[in-house]
C-alpha cells in the first residue's frame, strides 16, 4: 500500500494500481474468513484509490464512477459510518466525475453533500477543505453560464481563504472572479483583477514562474481587445517570449504550502526548455503578433532586462488611456520606434514627431478640458512615457535617448519634478525594460528593487530562436 502511494504521488498511475489490485486480492481472501471492520475500511479506500487513478488518468469517467460506489456501497452496508470526512470525500470525488462527465446537476448534489458531512463533522466553515467545495461549485456554474450564482460560491471560497497559505488555491479562485467580470463586461474590474493578480504572483514566485505567463497573455489580449494597444499587446507577448527563453541556470525560490507537513517552506524553480513552458507560440496567432512591428523578430539579436514590480490600474488610468489611445499614444509610439521627436517640414508637408502629442495644449484637447487637474496629466505624462519606451524597445534601443528627453521635457511643468519618481512608485512596468530605467536611475536600491540583486538579462537571436520552435 504505501509503495502504491508513493507511485501515486509520483503519477505512476498504471504501477499504482497493478499494486493496489494486488492488495486487493490479498484482502479478498482475508476477507472471506474474517470480517474485521478494518478490512472493509481498507477495501472501500482500495476502490476509493482506484476510482481516483481513473479520474486523473481522465481515461474512463463511467469506470470511476463505478469504483467510487463500491467504495460508497461499502462504506454504508459494512461500515454503518455515513458521516464520516472518508464519505465526504467520496462525495466530493464523485462529484468531480460528475462535472467531467457535464452531468452538472448531478455533480453540485453531490459536491452539496459533501459540503453538508464534512460542516457536521469539522463546523468551522473557515476550513480550506469547504473553500475547495465552493471554488469547484463556481466552476460548474460557469459552465451552466449561471454566472452570477458562480460568483457567490467563488467570493464565498476567498472569503474562506483570507486566512490560508494555499496561494495556488487563492490565485485560482482570484483567476476565475477575474474572468467573470471579463464575461460581465466589466472591462476595467477585468484588467485591475488580472493586474492584481499578476502582481500578487510576482511577489509570492520567482518571476519566472509560468503559472504567470498565462495571465500575462491574457492581459495583453484584454488591453488590445479594450484599447486597441495593439504596440502594449505586441510588448507583453515579446515579454513572455522572453521568459520562455530564459536562463537554465536562473534558480528562483519562493514560498509553498507543504501538502503533507501542512507547512510552510522553501521552494525552488528552475526555468528550462520544456515543450510545456513554449506551447504557447503556436497559439492564437502568438507569432504574427511578436512579430507585428518587427517582421523579423526572430532572426535579430537581442536582449531585454526584465522588471521585476508592477503597479494596478486605477479608474482614472483606465478612463484616460481610453481617451488618448487612438489619438495621442499610438502616434507616439510609432513616431519613436520612427526616431521622429520634433516636427519638420519636407517638400512643404508638416511631419510630426513625438513633441506634437506630449504637450500640455494637445493633451487638455484630447481630455475635454480635465486636464486642469494635475493627478489628470500625472497620468497622462505617465501613459506617453509608457508608449515611448514601447517605441524605443521595438526600436531595438537605438532611440533610448528618447526617454530622457521626455523626463527633461516633463519636469519642468508645474508639480511634475517628482515625476520620475511617482513612476518608479506607480507603474514600474512603464520603464518596458530595465535597460530604460537604467538610463534614467542611478539608485542602486531602486534598481534593486526593480531588477533583482542579480538582473534577469535575457539574450535572443536564430539560434535560440530556432530551438525554442523545435520545443513546440
Amino acid at each position: 500500500m504505501i509503495q502504491a502511494e508513493n507511485f501515486l504521488l509520483q503519477k505512476y498511475y498504471n504501477q499504482a494500481i497493478n499494486l493496489y489490485q494486488k492488495a486487493l486480492q490479498h484482502l479478498q481472501l482475508i476477507e472471506n474468513n474474517n470480517t474485521l471492520r478494518e478490512v472493509s475500511l481498507i477495501k472501500a479506500q482500495l476502490y476509493y484509490q482506484f476510482g481516483r487513478i481513473y479520474f486523473k488518468l481522465k481515461q474512463d469517467s463511467q469506470e470511476t464512477q463505478k469504483c467510487f460506489d463500491v467504495a460508497i456501497k461499502i462504506w454504508q452496508e459494512k461500515l454503518k459510518n455515513i458521516e464520516s470526512i472518508e464519505m465526504a470525500n467520496f462525495q466530493y470525488n464523485i462529484g468531480l466525475v460528475f462535472k467531467q462527465m457535464k452531468r452538472y446537476d448531478e455533480s453540485l448534489k453531490a459536491l452539496e453533500n459533501a459540503d453538508q458531512q464534512k460542516k457536521k463533522i469539522i463546523g468551522e466553515e473557515k476550513n480550506e477543505q469547504f473553500a475547495v467545495i465552493s471554488y469547484q461549485k463556481g466552476l460548474i456554474m460557469i459552465e451552466m453560464k449561471k454566472i452570477d450564482q458562480a460568483e457567490q460560491e467563488l467570493i464565498k471560497a476567498q472569503n474562506i481563504m483570507q486566512i490560508s497559505n494555499n496561494f495556488k488555491l487563492k490565485s485560482k479562485i482570484d483567476l476565475q472572479l477575474a474572468l467573470i467580470n471579463e464575461q460581465k463586461g466589466l472591462k476595467f474590474e477585468f484588467i485591475k483583477a488580472l493586474e492584481e493578480l499578476i502582481s500578487k504572483k510576482r511577489n509570492h514566485y520567482a518571476y519566472i514562474h509560468p503559472s504567470i505567463n498565462n495571465d500575462i497573455l491574457s492581459l495583453a489580449d484584454a488591453y488590445e481587445k479594450m484599447f486597441k494597444d495593439t504596440a502594449k499587446q505586441t510588448e507583453l507577448y515579446q515579454l513572455i517570449y522572453f521568459i520562455t527563453i530564459l536562463h537554465e541556470s536562473q534558480i528562483q525560490c519562493y514560498q509553498q504550502k507543504n501538502p503533507i507537513t501542512d507547512q510552510i517552506e522553501q521552494a525552488k524553480f528552475q526555468a528550462n526548455y520544456k515543450q510545456i513552458n513554449a506551447n504557447w507560440l503556436r497559439k492564437n496567432n502568438s507569432l504574427t503578433i511578436i512579430k507585428r512591428f518587427q517582421p523579423n523578430f526572430f532572426e535579430l539579436d537581442l536582449q531585454r532586462t526584465l522588471i521585476l514590480r508592477s503597479g494596478i490600474i486605477t479608474k482614472e488610468e483606465f478612463e484616460i488611456k481610453q481617451i488618448l489611445q487612438t489619438s495621442t499614444l499610438n502616434y507616439i509610439r510609432q513616431y519613436t520606434f520612427e526616431g521622429k521627436w520634433e516636427r519638420s517640414i519636407l517638400s512643404g508637408f508638416t511631419l510630426y514627431g513625438v513633441e506634437n502629442y506630449i504637450n500640455k495644449k494637445h493633451l487638455n484637447n484630447q481630455l475635454r478640458g480635465e486636464l486642469n487637474k494635475n493627478q489628470n496629466l500625472k497620468i497622462a505624462l505617465m501613459l506617453c512615457f509608457e508608449a515611448i519606451n514601447i517605441g524605443i524597445v521595438q526600436s531595438n534601443f537605438e532611440y533610448i535617448s528618447f526617454a530622457n528627453r521626455f523626463i527633461t521635457k516633463i519636469i519642468r511643468y508645474q508639480q511634475m519634478q517628482n515625476f520620475l519618481g511617482d513612476v518608479i512608485q506607480l507603474h514600474p512596468e512603464y520603464f518596458i525594460d530595465g535597460k530604460i530605467l537604467k538610463s534614467l536611475v542611478n539608485d542602486n536600491t531602486i534598481l534593486q528593487e526593480n531588477l533583482g540583486n542579480e538582473e534577469k538579462k535575457i539574450s535572443s537571436n536564430k539560434i535560440i530562436s530556432d530551438i525554442i520552435f523545435n520545443m513546440c
